[in-house]
């Protein structure tokens, strides 16, 4: 009969509660419903009965529930990683091409043979793509050491394109990655090995339709592994901008949020190009931020590098379920980096 008047709701099985308690009487009339939360908490391994009883004033009296749950021992899981000798570099950058970009378009050209020279200190397994335009299509080509007078055809590359996207930056990289496929107008960029390093240049904010998060899931779904993506800007400072004689740059927030997520670097666009043009090129070889397979608890987190115990220079990201180095202790190439942890087991639903 309805309405139904509950005068007991109890939780029996060790291991297991209810989450939240239940203020009885309850009258629930018909197609009414109660949610109930039980919490599992096992002490050791192995198979745990339980049930749930419910008492009301239906002719039956009560209802008994069977519950299961099972205790599993976390593992203990080791990641090595082994960082290879020159390790491939992917680049790609953004150019904003309004007219207020012009000196910087030259800087950025200017100082090329700098970024490349500091580029080869580290690597010289690396290859280069300036997409500017609507269409997401790159300028001239992918550029590499085995490009023609590679330093020109970069400095022409910076100054083509353009658009009405010219200052939507995170829109027309997303798109250009989607378009790395073979017959596609990228093909023959992206390495699935190698570190993707984007580079956003511009002094307008970035207009792109909706949130930054869209567009940067977007461009680390390129990578099987999203640690190896990272983008850096050349902009104007959050949260003012900034002003000298040839740049009146707005701040970059958007590009500044998708760089703090990935460990890129942001410079600002008033700046000198020579100072700039170094951490630029630091960013696009240094491999810091390291994934791990499965969750982990992050006490139980140790490094090693070449077989001894680093207790400084690292942290666990529980965001990124990653360990992610200061940049100044990077590992280098032909490191071996094993990550020691106990993986946090979740209950089903």
């Amino acid at each position: 009969t309805w309405p139904l008047t509950l005068d007991a709701v109890v939780e029996e099985g060790e291991g297991m509660r209810l989450v939240e308690s239940v203020v009885t009487p309850l009258t629930l009339v018909r197609g009414g419903e109660q949610v109930l939360h039980v919490r599992f908490s096992p002490t050791r391994a192995g198979a745990y009965p339980g049930a749930l009883r419910v008492h009301s004033d239906e002719p039956g009296g009560e209802r008994t529930a069977a519950q299961t749950g099972e205790g599993v021992v976390p593992l203990a899981r080791v990641d090595a990683f082994d960082l290879p000798v020159d390790p491939p570099a992917d680049l790609l950058f953004f150019v904003d091409q309004s007219w207020s970009m012009r000196d910087d378009q030259v800087a950025l050209g200017t100082n090329f043979d700098a970024f490349i020279a500091r580029i080869d200190t580290g690597t010289p397994n690396w290859r280069l793509l300036v997409v500017n335009s609507d269409n997401a299509c790159n300028e001239l080509g992918v550029i590499d050491r085995a490009t023609p007078s590679y330093v020109g055809v970069f400095r022409s590359a910076v100054q083509s394109g353009g658009g009405t996207r010219t200052e939507s930056g995170l829109m027309v990289i997303a798109d250009a990655l989607e378009q790395v496929g073979p017959g596609e107008c990228n093909e023959g960029f992206l390495r699935d090995d190698a570190l993707l390093h984007v580079v956003f240049v511009t002094d307008e904010i970035d207009q792109s339709p909706g949130p930054w998060e869209d567009y940067l899931a977007r461009m680390q779904a390129v990578k099987s592994d999203p640690t190896l993506f990272r983008a850096s800007a050349v902009a104007g400072p959050v949260p003012d901008g900034c002003t000298t004689l040839t740049n009146d740059a707005q701040p970059g927030r958007r590009y500044a949020d998708v760089v703090t997520a990935t460990e890129g670097v942001f410079l600002s666009i008033c700046d000198a190009w020579s100072d700039s043009i170094t951490l630029l090129a630091d960013a696009s070889i240094r491999r810091d931020v390291f994934g791990l397979t499965a969750p982990a608890d992050p006490a139980s987190v140790r490094v090693e590098r070449n077989g001894m115990t680093a207790t400084m220079g690292w942290r666990y990201d529980t965001e990124r379920n990653a360990v992610v180095f200061e940049p100044s202790f990077a590992p280098r190439e032909g490191e071996h980096v094993e990550v020691s942890y106990t993986e946090v087991l979740s209950c089903p639903e």
